[in-house]
C-alpha cells in the first residue's frame, strides 16, 4: 500500500481490489444457481436464503470472496430444545451434504470441515474459475418479514437469557439480514474503502498473529469514521484511509452503537458503555445485536495499533 500520490489509491482499488463488473456478473448467476438448489432441492420446504458475508455485503477482495448463506426452514425446530437442536442441525447438515455430491453440482463443490452450525465448502464459478468460501447454515426466520422493533427486542431479550452456545450463534444467524443491509445501504465508495481497510490487514499481518478484528469488524469501525467525518458522498481515499489507522491506534476510544434496530438508551447499550468507562475496552455493539460486542474476541489490538502507527509513518 506504498503510493505515489492520492490518486493512485482509488486506481489501485478499481484495478486490484474490486470485482471485475463481467466476472462479478457471472458470479452472481453461478451463485443464485446455487441458491435456486438450496430453495428447490431439499426434503423441507425453505422459505428463503440470506446472503452474507463480504459477497452479500458487497465489500468482497478480488479473489477473495466469503458467502455465508443462512437457509430459512419451515416447520423445522433449531432454537427451542438444545438436544432436539443439535440433532436437527447435525441431520440437517448431513443430508444437505449428501444432496450435493449427488447433484449435477457436484463437480463444482469441494467440502471443507462440517462444523456444528454449517456445512463448509468451496464453490467454484464455471466461467471465471472464481473460489466462493461458503458457510450454509439452516435457521429459524425469527424476524420475519417486515419486523418492528418489538419483533427485535423480543429476539434481544431470548439472546439474553440464552446460555448455550449454539443456540447463541443460531439467533445471531437470524439477525444476519440486518447486518447485511446495514453494510450494503452504504456508499459505494464507502465500501471500497472497506475493501481497502480489509486488504491493509491481509497484507499486512503474519499468519502467527492473535484473534485481529475480522472484516464485520474492520468494516464497522470504517463506518463509525465516516460518519464521525460527517458522512461524505466524495472523499480522498488516501486520507480517508490514514484517518481509520488514526482510530485503529486509539483503539480504547472505541465505543460504538447504532440505533437502527434498537434504542441508544436502552438498558444493553448503557451497561456497554459503563462497562467501557470502567475497563476502557474497546466496544463496537454490532448494529443487528445490542448483545454482541464485535471486539469481544480481539485480543490483538496492540499489534494493530503497533502495524496501523508504522503504516502511517510510511511517506
Amino acid at each position: 500500500l506504498d503510493f505515489l500520490k492520492p490518486c493512485d489509491v482509488e486506481r489501485y482499488i478499481n484495478q486490484e481490489l474490486k470485482p471485475k463488473l463481467s466476472g462479478s456478473t457471472e458470479c452472481n448467476d453461478d451463485v443464485n444457481l446455487l441458491v435456486n438448489f438450496l430453495l428447490e432441492e431439499l426434503p423441507l420446504p425453505v422459505s428463503h436464503v440470506i446472503r452474507g458475508g463480504s459477497y452479500g455485503k458487497s465489500t468482497c477482495i478480488r479473489g477473495h470472496s466469503d458467502i455465508d448463506m443462512v437457509v430459512f426452514v419451515e416447520n423445522f425446530s433449531l432454537v427451542e430444545g438444545t438436544a432436539q437442536c443439535s440433532l436437527n442441525m447435525v441431520q440437517f447438515i448431513k443430508d444437505l451434504k449428501k444432496r450435493l455430491q449427488n447433484s449435477l453440482l457436484a463437480t463444482r463443490v469441494l467440502m471443507s470441515d462440517v462444523t456444528p452450525l454449517a456445512l463448509r465448502f468451496q464453490w467454484k464459478c464455471v466461467k471465471n474459475d472464481h473460489i466462493h468460501h461458503v458457510d450454509v447454515l439452516p435457521c429459524n426466520d425469527l424476524l420475519g418479514p417486515r419486523p418492528t422493533q418489538e419483533d427485535k427486542k423480543a429476539i434481544y431479550r431470548r439472546i439474553e437469557n440464552c446460555k448455550n452456545s449454539l443456540q447463541l450463534q443460531l439467533y445471531s444467524a437470524a439477525l444476519l439480514q440486518l447486518q447485511v443491509e446495514f453494510v450494503r445501504r452504504k456508499p459505494a465508495p464507502l465500501r471500497d474503502l472497506m475493501r481497502l481497510v480489509k486488504h491493509w490487514k491481509q497484507t499486512s499481518f503474519g499468519e502467527n498473529s492473535k484473534r485481529l478484528p475480522n472484516s464485520y469488524t474492520l468494516e464497522l469501525i470504517t463506518v463509525h469514521v465516516w460518519e464521525n467525518h460527517g458522512k461524505p458522498l466524495h472523499f480522498k481515499f488516501l486520507h480517508a484511509f490514514a484517518s481509520i489507522l488514526e482510530q485503529l491506534i486509539k483503539y480504547e476510544d472505541l465505543c460504538v452503537a447504532w440505533n437502527e434496530n434498537y434504542f441508544l438508551k436502552s438498558l444493553w447499550v448503557q451497561q456497554a458503555l459503563t462497562e467501557h468507562r470502567k475497563n476502557l475496552l474497546p466496544i463496537i455493539l454490532d448494529p443487528a445485536n445490542p448483545l454482541n460486542n464485535v471486539c469481544a474476541s480481539v485480543n490483538a489490538w496492540d499489534e494493530v495499533a503497533y502495524v496501523a502507527q508504522q503504516s502511517l509513518a510510511k511517506p
